[in-house]
């Protein structure tokens, strides 16, 4: 999304440069290549790391300074407010989870940003609910996701089969065993489908494991960490989700932009997108049954498959392209 952003602001005149707190990301090569500085700041003592940006923005004199999630925000708004940085906004990517000493130095930076950005209204609803939020401050913005044109780096499935993606890290609040169990009760009305799990995390040998364990491995791709998802999506039938806790997952937008419909559990962010799109099923948490279900009922009515994806399109281009998204933001970044 910081890329997306950064291509965006550079189209539209702006000079955007990227600051990171302990180490670059993927993505700081392709931003360099593009004509978009990268500054890292660590490894260092955190009192270090905050002195050398505060430094650099006086140098620099920025106009805005924009703090994604809690750790750069409790880092970037004092340093930019010491730097005279007339405008400091930070965005809350995920849902938020109860209060610790991480989260209450965030709240305490919060109060030197001129807005707090949620990424849906899930999430602008549990940011105000917090004690120790600046509700006047909060608002909603979606992201967006610029769709790929890259082709699949390899074969990702067979002639015949049906293939359902995913896309996501291999952590507990994405839930993948229930998306498992799940094709268990597929395949015993559809063998011809197959789950293609694009990502990879500290769970992703147990997933393997599980996924022999109840014989099902045979129809489970693990293609592991993918640069570009673009020729996966392009490839997929549906694109399911079966997450416990979720802001907006960006995974979620690409597959939109490539016309896919989807199956995702009723959490977040993701509820509120398909109330929008209309581009497929909710089931809720946990709930391989109702996972099963609407994936069979994609795979047995191709009209209704097709009629999704459309929908699914049609709600991107009007409301998650990188356009509107850095439209936006530059709102917000004038006041």
């Amino acid at each position: 999304m910081v890329a997306t952003l950064c291509r965006e602001q550079q189209k539209a005149g702006h000079r955007p440069s990227v600051h990171c707190l302990l180490r670059e990301g993927k993505i700081a090569d392709d931003l360099r290549a593009c004509g978009i500085p990268v500054h890292l700041y660590g490894p260092a003592g955190l009192i270090d790391i905050g002195k050398r940006m505060c430094r650099r923005m006086r140098a620099e004199r920025p106009d805005v300074l924009h703090c994604h999630n809690e750790t750069p925000t409790i880092f970037g708004a004092p340093a930019a407010r010491l730097a005279g940085v007339r405008r400091v906004i930070t965005t809350y990517h995920g849902m938020v989870v109860p209060l610790n000493a991480l989260r209450l130095k965030f709240w305490l930076a919060t109060r030197l940003c001129d807005k707090v950005v949620a990424v849906s209204r899930t999430t602008q609803t549990n940011l105000e609910r917090s004690p120790l939020s600046a509700r006047s401050r909060i608002v909603t913005l979606y992201n967006a996701a610029a769709p790929s044109s890259c082709a699949a780096s390899g074969p990702i499935c067979e002639p015949g089969e049906f293939a359902v993606v995913n896309v996501a890290r291999h952590v507990p609040a994405k839930d993948l065993l229930t998306l498992l169990r799940a094709m268990v009760l597929v395949r015993e009305q559809a063998p011809e489908v197959v789950l293609v799990l694009a990502g990879s995390g500290p769970l992703t040998e147990d997933l393997e494991h599980s996924a022999a364990a109840i014989r099902i491995d045979d129809r489970v791709r693990f293609l592991g960490e993918q640069p570009d998802v673009g020729g996966i999506l392009r490839l997929a039938k549906v694109f399911a989700m079966s997450s416990v806790n979720e802001g907006l997952p960006i995974s979620l937008l690409e597959a939109m932009a490539a016309g896919v419909p989807q199956v995702v559990t009723a959490v977040g962010g993701m509820r509120e997108i398909m109330e929008l799109s209309g581009a497929g099923t909710m089931a809720q948490p946990k709930d391989a049954a109702a996972i099963a279900h609407a994936i069979l009922s994609f795979r047995n009515d191709e009209a209704w498959r097709l009629e999704c994806g459309r929908r699914a399109r049609e709600c991107y281009e009007l409301h998650f392209t990188p356009g509107r998204m850095a439209a936006d933001y530059e709102s917000l970044y004038r006041g």
